[in-house]
């Protein structure tokens, strides 16, 4: 069986999305007022609050009680699981980051919490700056892009915390959509669609590496989307080093993907080989490998 990373596909997208329409629908039939506060009446009040108001110490017009907590944070976290989901299905290979997947699922609760305790207190927001600058979170993100769904992790919570549940709904979708459009038909990077060309060993640049790599690993699939993930996951396990080198979509959603890597010492080339075509059965996989040395 193959192994497909954790997340599924566009359609469990999809499928989620809808039982979250008929979740929304159940609630505003049976839950009075729900209506009002998925419309942002909240939001709204918060927005009325005059400037020595809120010098004063919070609104009284954002309920702080726990069920409230409870429902903004739950609501983030509902919201936020397709915009993760979407992460997951469009990164691949060494670009995939988990630790924003969780940062993402984390966040919004995290946020949207804090916003219950701040409310519209500027005393509080100050108190709460002077904490985060004393601890500083620093981490280095592997894509530029990855900034981006933290953003909207950090928007998804705002919105929740302050009880505007349509806007981090409408928020989710429209990202997840312009996200999936844009990585369906490769936007921006036009020399992708041509079929990249796997180097000679002679052209390779392999002159700062103390242990450069051994040769070329070429996979044939008959699904080079769902091929990418497996592929990469058994590398990740049985390789010491890899690099994705080329991959050239031939006949439907068929390809060849091209991989160079060095194995471990103890793992021989034609164990990930085997392991390779036992994982990708169903997606008819084959693998060969083309050594430097030969």
């Amino acid at each position: 069986m193959s192994r497909k990373r954790p997340g599924g596909s566009i359609v469990g997208v999809l499928i989620y999305y809808g039982f979250l329409a008929v979740g929304l629908w159940a609630t505003f039939r049976w839950v009075p007022g729900w209506a009002e506060i998925f419309a942002g009446s909240r939001l709204a009040q918060l927005s009325s609050t005059s400037f020595s108001d809120a010098l004063s110490g919070p609104s009284t017009a954002v309920v702080t009680d726990w069920p409230t907590a409870t429902m903004a944070m739950v609501g983030a976290l509902v919201v936020v699981i397709p915009v993760a989901w979407v992460y997951v299905i469009t990164k691949r290979g060494q670009d995939y980051d988990p630790s924003v997947v969780q940062t993402m699922i984390i966040l919004p609760v995290a946020v949207s919490g804090i916003v219950l305790i701040v409310q519209s207190s500027i005393a509080l927001a100050f108190s709460l700056a002077g904490i985060v600058a004393a601890v500083r979170f620093r981490n280095t993100l592997k894509d530029t892009k990855d900034a981006v769904y933290v953003f909207v992790a950090i928007g998804v919570g705002l919105a929740a915390g302050v009880q505007a549940f349509g806007v981090t709904l409408v928020m989710s979708i429209v990202f997840n959509v312009v996200v999936l459009v844009l990585w369906r038909f490769n936007v921006g990077h036009i020399y992708d669609l041509q079929a990249a060309a796997v180097p000679a060993d002679a052209q390779l640049d392999t002159s700062g590496e103390d242990k450069p790599f051994q040769g070329v690993l070429r996979i044939h699939t008959a699904d080079l989307e769902e091929a990418g993930p497996v592929v990469d996951s058994v590398l990740n396990d049985s390789v010491k080093r890899w690099r994705r080198a080329a991959e050239t979509p031939t006949t439907g959603s068929a390809g060849v993907l091209d991989y160079y890597v060095r194995f471990k010492k103890k793992t021989p080339p034609k164990d990930v080989l085997t392991k390779l075509q036992q994982r990708g059965i169903d997606l008819q996989l084959t693998a060969d490998f083309d050594s430097f040395a030969d």
